[in-house]
Protein backbone atom coordinates (compact mmCIF):
# COMPACT_ATOMS: atom_id res chain seq x y z
CA UNK A 1 0.00 0.00 0.00
CA UNK A 2 1.58 3.30 -1.07
CA UNK A 3 0.83 6.62 0.87
CA UNK A 4 2.12 10.16 -0.24
CA UNK A 5 2.63 13.55 0.95
CA UNK A 6 2.68 16.90 -0.33
CA UNK A 7 4.60 19.77 0.76
CA UNK A 8 2.60 23.03 -1.20
CA UNK A 9 4.04 26.58 -0.54
CA UNK A 10 2.96 29.45 -2.91
CA UNK A 11 5.62 29.17 -5.60
CA UNK A 12 6.20 24.89 -5.81
CA UNK A 13 4.84 21.59 -4.66
CA UNK A 14 6.92 19.08 -3.43
CA UNK A 15 5.47 15.20 -3.33
CA UNK A 16 7.08 11.80 -1.42
CA UNK A 17 5.32 8.57 -1.93
CA UNK A 18 6.42 5.25 -0.29
CA UNK A 19 4.79 1.85 1.12
CA UNK A 20 3.20 2.08 4.46
CA UNK A 21 6.05 1.43 6.83
CA UNK A 22 9.08 2.20 4.72
CA UNK A 23 10.50 5.85 3.83
CA UNK A 24 9.06 7.71 1.62
CA UNK A 25 11.41 8.76 -1.82
CA UNK A 26 11.14 12.18 -3.79
CA UNK A 27 9.08 11.88 -6.77
CA UNK A 28 10.00 13.90 -10.07
CA UNK A 29 6.95 16.09 -10.52
CA UNK A 30 8.35 18.03 -13.69
CA UNK A 31 10.50 16.03 -15.66
CA UNK A 32 13.69 15.71 -14.05
CA UNK A 33 13.01 18.04 -11.33
CA UNK A 34 11.62 17.33 -7.68
CA UNK A 35 9.12 20.18 -7.75
CA UNK A 36 6.49 21.54 -10.29
CA UNK A 37 6.34 25.04 -10.02
CA UNK A 38 2.88 26.60 -9.39
CA UNK A 39 2.62 28.73 -12.68
CA UNK A 40 0.00 28.77 -15.32
CA UNK A 41 1.05 30.25 -18.96
CA UNK A 42 -0.56 29.90 -22.23
CA UNK A 43 2.00 29.44 -24.48
CA UNK A 44 1.13 28.69 -28.10
CA UNK A 45 -2.14 28.97 -28.00
CA UNK A 46 -2.39 25.84 -25.34
CA UNK A 47 -1.95 25.65 -21.39
CA UNK A 48 1.31 25.11 -20.29
CA UNK A 49 2.21 24.05 -16.16
CA UNK A 50 5.03 24.40 -14.25
CA UNK A 51 8.55 25.12 -15.08
CA UNK A 52 7.21 25.31 -19.15
CA UNK A 53 4.91 28.54 -17.82
CA UNK A 54 8.11 30.07 -15.78
CA UNK A 55 10.16 29.92 -18.90
CA UNK A 56 7.96 32.51 -20.60
CA UNK A 57 7.09 34.45 -17.53
CA UNK A 58 9.37 37.39 -18.27
CA UNK A 59 9.02 37.70 -21.85
CA UNK A 60 4.95 37.20 -22.13
CA UNK A 61 4.36 38.40 -18.32
CA UNK A 62 0.37 39.22 -18.89
CA UNK A 63 -0.20 35.23 -20.22
CA UNK A 64 1.68 33.74 -17.05
CA UNK A 65 -0.70 33.00 -13.81
CA UNK A 66 1.04 33.07 -10.48
CA UNK A 67 1.08 33.16 -6.60
CA UNK A 68 -2.55 31.57 -6.94
CA UNK A 69 -2.67 29.19 -3.59
CA UNK A 70 -2.07 32.49 -1.49
CA UNK A 71 -6.02 33.83 -3.25
CA UNK A 72 -7.88 30.11 -3.10
CA UNK A 73 -11.51 31.23 -2.88
CA UNK A 74 -11.44 34.61 -3.79
CA UNK A 75 -12.94 36.59 -7.14
CA UNK A 76 -10.05 37.39 -8.74
CA UNK A 77 -9.29 36.62 -12.23
CA UNK A 78 -6.34 36.43 -14.37
CA UNK A 79 -6.19 36.75 -18.22
CA UNK A 80 -4.11 34.77 -20.18
CA UNK A 81 -4.94 35.75 -23.79
CA UNK A 82 -8.73 34.77 -24.56
CA UNK A 83 -9.15 32.65 -21.63
CA UNK A 84 -9.80 33.43 -18.25
CA UNK A 85 -8.91 31.45 -14.89
CA UNK A 86 -9.73 32.01 -11.26
CA UNK A 87 -7.10 30.55 -8.28
CA UNK A 88 -9.42 27.76 -7.85
CA UNK A 89 -8.95 26.49 -11.27
CA UNK A 90 -5.42 27.71 -11.77
CA UNK A 91 -4.88 25.34 -8.80
CA UNK A 92 -7.16 22.49 -9.68
CA UNK A 93 -5.05 22.58 -13.53
CA UNK A 94 -1.57 22.17 -11.23
CA UNK A 95 -3.08 19.27 -9.21
CA UNK A 96 -4.03 17.50 -12.51
CA UNK A 97 -1.06 17.20 -13.68
CA UNK A 98 0.01 15.43 -10.40
CA UNK A 99 -2.61 12.24 -11.01
CA UNK A 100 -1.03 9.71 -13.09
CA UNK A 101 2.38 9.91 -10.65
CA UNK A 102 -0.13 9.45 -7.30
CA UNK A 103 -2.67 7.19 -8.96
CA UNK A 104 -1.78 4.24 -6.93
CA UNK A 105 -1.70 5.95 -3.51
CA UNK A 106 -4.07 4.94 -1.46
CA UNK A 107 -3.92 8.20 0.77
CA UNK A 108 -2.27 11.50 1.11
CA UNK A 109 -1.55 14.89 3.40
CA UNK A 110 -0.85 18.18 2.59
CA UNK A 111 1.89 20.19 4.25
CA UNK A 112 0.55 23.71 3.57
CA UNK A 113 1.38 27.35 4.42
CA UNK A 114 0.44 28.53 8.12
CA UNK A 115 -1.36 31.85 6.17
CA UNK A 116 -3.52 30.02 4.80
CA UNK A 117 -7.52 30.11 6.68
CA UNK A 118 -9.07 26.92 7.19
CA UNK A 119 -11.85 27.53 4.43
CA UNK A 120 -9.04 27.95 2.00
CA UNK A 121 -7.30 24.32 3.47
CA UNK A 122 -10.73 22.73 2.99
CA UNK A 123 -11.31 24.26 -0.43
CA UNK A 124 -7.73 23.03 -1.28
CA UNK A 125 -8.34 19.23 0.24
CA UNK A 126 -11.85 19.38 -2.09
CA UNK A 127 -9.38 20.18 -5.60
CA UNK A 128 -7.47 17.64 -4.56
CA UNK A 129 -10.13 14.88 -4.56
CA UNK A 130 -11.75 15.99 -7.42
CA UNK A 131 -8.24 15.73 -9.23
CA UNK A 132 -8.35 12.39 -8.13
CA UNK A 133 -5.92 12.82 -5.47
CA UNK A 134 -6.76 10.96 -2.27
CA UNK A 135 -5.84 13.56 0.27
CA UNK A 136 -7.12 12.52 3.79
CA UNK A 137 -6.38 15.62 5.52
CA UNK A 138 -3.49 18.29 5.64
CA UNK A 139 -1.42 19.89 8.44
CA UNK A 140 0.58 23.40 8.82
CA UNK A 141 4.11 23.67 6.98
CA UNK A 142 5.34 24.85 10.21
CA UNK A 143 4.24 21.95 12.86
CA UNK A 144 5.38 19.54 9.97
CA UNK A 145 8.85 21.01 9.91
CA UNK A 146 8.90 21.23 13.77
CA UNK A 147 7.51 17.73 14.19
CA UNK A 148 10.48 16.57 11.68
CA UNK A 149 12.77 18.60 14.18
CA UNK A 150 11.00 17.00 16.95
CA UNK A 151 11.49 13.34 15.67
CA UNK A 152 15.50 13.50 15.02
CA UNK A 153 15.94 15.79 18.24
CA UNK A 154 13.25 15.14 20.75
CA UNK A 155 12.71 18.47 22.89
CA UNK A 156 10.37 20.05 25.43
CA UNK A 157 11.80 23.19 23.91
CA UNK A 158 9.61 26.20 22.62
CA UNK A 159 10.91 26.33 19.12
CA UNK A 160 10.95 28.99 16.22
CA UNK A 161 10.07 27.85 12.58
CA UNK A 162 11.27 30.70 9.83
CA UNK A 163 9.88 30.09 6.59
CA UNK A 164 9.78 31.99 2.95
CA UNK A 165 7.68 31.41 -0.42
CA UNK A 166 6.96 34.20 -3.13
CA UNK A 167 3.99 35.01 -1.10
CA UNK A 168 5.24 36.11 2.88
CA UNK A 169 7.88 35.60 5.24
CA UNK A 170 6.84 33.69 8.36
CA UNK A 171 7.58 33.24 11.78
CA UNK A 172 5.81 30.58 14.02
CA UNK A 173 6.27 29.97 17.21
CA UNK A 174 5.72 26.13 18.65
CA UNK A 175 5.80 24.42 21.59
CA UNK A 176 5.37 20.62 22.64
CA UNK A 177 3.25 19.22 24.87
CA UNK A 178 3.85 15.78 26.07
CA UNK A 179 1.34 14.47 23.50
CA UNK A 180 1.32 17.31 20.92
CA UNK A 181 3.03 19.89 19.12
CA UNK A 182 1.05 23.06 19.42
CA UNK A 183 1.58 26.61 17.19
CA UNK A 184 1.31 29.50 20.20
CA UNK A 185 1.50 32.25 17.34
CA UNK A 186 2.64 33.02 13.85
CA UNK A 187 3.57 36.14 12.05
CA UNK A 188 3.57 36.42 7.69
CA UNK A 189 5.29 39.35 6.16
CA UNK A 190 4.12 39.70 2.62
CA UNK A 191 6.42 42.45 1.91
CA UNK A 192 9.67 40.17 2.78
CA UNK A 193 8.21 37.22 0.47
CA UNK A 194 10.45 35.20 -1.86
CA UNK A 195 9.71 36.78 -4.86
CA UNK A 196 10.89 40.32 -3.58
CA UNK A 197 14.46 38.56 -2.84
CA UNK A 198 14.63 37.55 -5.85
CA UNK A 199 13.96 40.82 -7.90
CA UNK A 200 16.65 42.25 -5.43
CA UNK A 201 18.86 39.63 -7.06
CA UNK A 202 17.79 40.24 -10.66
CA UNK A 203 18.73 43.86 -10.19
CA UNK A 204 21.81 42.90 -8.77
CA UNK A 205 22.39 40.70 -11.68
CA UNK A 206 21.56 43.33 -13.95
CA UNK A 207 23.89 45.95 -12.61
CA UNK A 208 26.91 43.89 -12.45
CA UNK A 209 25.85 42.80 -16.38
CA UNK A 210 26.37 46.61 -17.03
CA UNK A 211 29.49 47.44 -15.25
CA UNK A 212 30.62 44.71 -17.42
CA UNK A 213 29.75 44.95 -20.73
CA UNK A 214 27.37 48.36 -20.72
CA UNK A 215 24.21 46.40 -21.90
CA UNK A 216 21.06 45.73 -19.56
CA UNK A 217 19.68 42.57 -19.90
CA UNK A 218 16.04 44.55 -18.08
CA UNK A 219 15.70 45.70 -21.69
CA UNK A 220 15.92 42.57 -23.61
CA UNK A 221 12.97 40.53 -22.33
CA UNK A 222 14.71 37.05 -23.44
CA UNK A 223 18.14 38.57 -21.98
CA UNK A 224 16.04 39.32 -18.97
CA UNK A 225 13.88 36.06 -18.90
CA UNK A 226 17.74 34.53 -19.47
CA UNK A 227 18.74 35.41 -16.05
CA UNK A 228 15.39 34.92 -14.48
CA UNK A 229 15.96 31.09 -15.13
CA UNK A 230 19.22 30.99 -13.24
CA UNK A 231 18.17 33.08 -10.08
CA UNK A 232 17.42 29.72 -8.21
CA UNK A 233 20.85 28.13 -8.77
CA UNK A 234 22.52 31.81 -7.85
CA UNK A 235 20.21 31.47 -4.90
CA UNK A 236 21.60 27.81 -4.56
CA UNK A 237 25.12 28.90 -4.54
CA UNK A 238 25.50 31.88 -2.73
CA UNK A 239 23.86 29.93 0.57
CA UNK A 240 27.29 27.49 -0.11
CA UNK A 241 29.44 30.41 -0.77
CA UNK A 242 30.33 29.78 -4.20
CA UNK A 243 30.43 32.13 -7.06
CA UNK A 244 27.63 30.95 -9.65
CA UNK A 245 28.69 31.90 -13.72
CA UNK A 246 25.22 33.07 -15.06
CA UNK A 247 24.93 33.48 -18.91
CA UNK A 248 23.18 36.23 -19.90
CA UNK A 249 21.47 35.25 -23.77
CA UNK A 250 19.91 38.01 -25.69
CA UNK A 251 18.61 37.45 -29.19
CA UNK A 252 21.89 39.18 -30.53
CA UNK A 253 23.99 39.34 -27.76
CA UNK A 254 25.70 37.34 -24.77
CA UNK A 255 27.52 37.94 -21.56
CA UNK A 256 28.85 35.50 -18.76
CA UNK A 257 28.92 36.72 -15.04
CA UNK A 258 30.27 35.82 -11.66
CA UNK A 259 27.94 36.28 -9.12
CA UNK A 260 29.96 35.81 -5.56
CA UNK A 261 27.83 35.62 -2.65
CA UNK A 262 29.14 39.15 -1.12
CA UNK A 263 27.05 40.25 -4.56
CA UNK A 264 24.01 38.17 -3.45
CA UNK A 265 24.68 39.49 0.04
CA UNK A 266 24.73 43.59 -0.10
CA UNK A 267 21.82 43.22 -2.82
CA UNK A 268 19.41 41.73 -0.34
CA UNK A 269 21.27 43.05 3.00
CA UNK A 270 18.33 45.62 4.03
CA UNK A 271 15.33 42.73 2.97
CA UNK A 272 17.47 40.41 5.51
CA UNK A 273 17.95 42.99 8.14
CA UNK A 274 14.18 43.33 8.30
CA UNK A 275 13.68 39.92 8.23
CA UNK A 276 15.84 39.26 11.01
CA UNK A 277 14.20 42.05 13.28
CA UNK A 278 10.60 39.92 12.67
CA UNK A 279 12.68 36.91 13.93
CA UNK A 280 13.86 38.92 17.10
CA UNK A 281 10.75 40.12 17.99
CA UNK A 282 9.37 36.38 17.88
CA UNK A 283 12.22 35.07 19.74
CA UNK A 284 11.94 37.84 22.30
CA UNK A 285 8.44 36.67 22.62
CA UNK A 286 9.37 32.81 22.90
CA UNK A 287 11.86 33.25 25.32
CA UNK A 288 9.00 34.72 27.73
CA UNK A 289 7.94 30.69 27.48
CA UNK A 290 10.86 29.48 28.27
CA UNK A 291 14.48 30.65 27.84
CA UNK A 292 17.25 29.81 24.94
CA UNK A 293 14.60 28.69 22.48
CA UNK A 294 15.25 26.37 19.60
CA UNK A 295 15.34 28.31 15.45
CA UNK A 296 14.69 26.26 12.73
CA UNK A 297 15.17 27.67 9.26
CA UNK A 298 13.73 25.48 6.41
CA UNK A 299 15.33 25.06 3.57
CA UNK A 300 13.73 27.70 1.78
CA UNK A 301 14.70 30.34 4.36
CA UNK A 302 17.90 29.15 4.69
CA UNK A 303 19.16 29.70 1.27
CA UNK A 304 18.03 33.45 1.42
CA UNK A 305 20.93 35.56 0.85
CA UNK A 306 22.48 37.33 4.09
CA UNK A 307 19.57 36.22 6.35
CA UNK A 308 21.71 33.48 9.06
CA UNK A 309 23.98 36.64 9.08
CA UNK A 310 21.85 39.11 10.14
CA UNK A 311 19.83 36.81 12.53
CA UNK A 312 23.58 35.74 14.17
CA UNK A 313 23.91 39.65 14.45
CA UNK A 314 20.87 40.03 16.70
CA UNK A 315 20.11 36.61 18.04
CA UNK A 316 23.22 34.67 18.27
CA UNK A 317 23.42 34.49 22.31
CA UNK A 318 19.61 33.16 22.59
CA UNK A 319 19.12 30.49 20.90
CA UNK A 320 20.13 27.44 19.20
CA UNK A 321 19.63 27.00 15.39
CA UNK A 322 19.25 24.50 13.05
CA UNK A 323 18.43 24.16 8.95
CA UNK A 324 15.78 21.76 7.84
CA UNK A 325 16.69 19.25 4.44
CA UNK A 326 14.30 20.27 1.60
CA UNK A 327 12.25 16.80 2.13
CA UNK A 328 11.74 17.22 6.25
CA UNK A 329 8.36 18.85 6.04
CA UNK A 330 6.94 16.35 3.00
CA UNK A 331 8.20 13.42 5.03
CA UNK A 332 6.90 14.68 8.53
CA UNK A 333 3.41 14.77 6.42
CA UNK A 334 3.60 11.08 4.99
CA UNK A 335 3.96 10.07 8.61
CA UNK A 336 0.72 11.73 9.86
CA UNK A 337 -0.48 9.81 6.33
CA UNK A 338 0.61 6.66 7.76
CA UNK A 339 -1.33 7.29 11.17
CA UNK A 340 -4.41 7.89 9.70
CA UNK A 341 -4.35 5.21 6.77
CA UNK A 342 -3.55 2.94 10.17
CA UNK A 343 -6.31 4.27 12.31
CA UNK A 344 -4.53 5.56 15.06
CA UNK A 345 -5.36 9.38 13.79
CA UNK A 346 -8.51 10.61 12.24
CA UNK A 347 -8.37 12.85 9.03
CA UNK A 348 -8.58 16.55 9.62
CA UNK A 349 -6.49 19.70 9.34
CA UNK A 350 -4.15 19.58 11.66
CA UNK A 351 -3.87 23.17 13.03
CA UNK A 352 -3.19 24.84 15.58
CA UNK A 353 -1.68 21.57 16.62
CA UNK A 354 -0.62 18.32 15.60
CA UNK A 355 0.72 14.91 17.37
CA UNK A 356 4.02 13.94 18.12
CA UNK A 357 5.82 11.00 15.97
CA UNK A 358 5.85 7.69 18.06
CA UNK A 359 9.09 6.94 17.10
CA UNK A 360 12.66 8.71 16.12
CA UNK A 361 14.07 9.06 12.60
CA UNK A 362 17.90 8.70 11.71
CA UNK A 363 18.04 11.71 9.34
CA UNK A 364 19.45 13.97 11.34
CA UNK A 365 19.36 17.74 9.42
CA UNK A 366 22.36 19.63 9.75
CA UNK A 367 23.39 21.85 11.98
CA UNK A 368 23.96 26.06 10.71
CA UNK A 369 27.09 26.74 11.57
CA UNK A 370 28.22 30.66 11.43
CA UNK A 371 32.32 30.25 10.42
CA UNK A 372 34.01 33.64 11.00
CA UNK A 373 32.71 34.69 7.24
CA UNK A 374 29.42 35.06 8.16
CA UNK A 375 30.41 36.75 11.62
CA UNK A 376 32.37 39.44 9.60
CA UNK A 377 29.19 39.63 6.76
CA UNK A 378 27.38 39.81 10.03
CA UNK A 379 29.37 42.93 11.40
CA UNK A 380 28.97 44.88 7.98
CA UNK A 381 24.71 44.51 8.63
CA UNK A 382 24.25 45.73 12.32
Amino acid sequence: MTIAALDLNADRIWAVSGALGQSPQALYLDSSRPDLALAIAMVDSSIKVGRAALGVVRLTPHRVCRGFLPRLGEQCVWQLGGKQLQPDAAMALSLAKLQPLLMGSRGLVLAVPPYLSREQVALLVRLCQQAGLPAMGAVSRSLAAALSCYADHPSHQVGLVVDVDDHAFTCTIVRPTETEMICQGKRSVTALGLRVWKEKLLSRVADLCIRVCRRDPRQSPEADQSVFDQIDNVLEGCSQNRSVPVRVQATDWYQTLSVHPAEAAAACGVLAAQAAEVVKSALAWAEQQMSSPMLWLTAGAARLPALAAAIYARCSNRMSLAVLPASAIAQAAHSLAERIQAGELAPCFFDPMAPLPLQERTDTPPMLQFPQRLRQTADELI
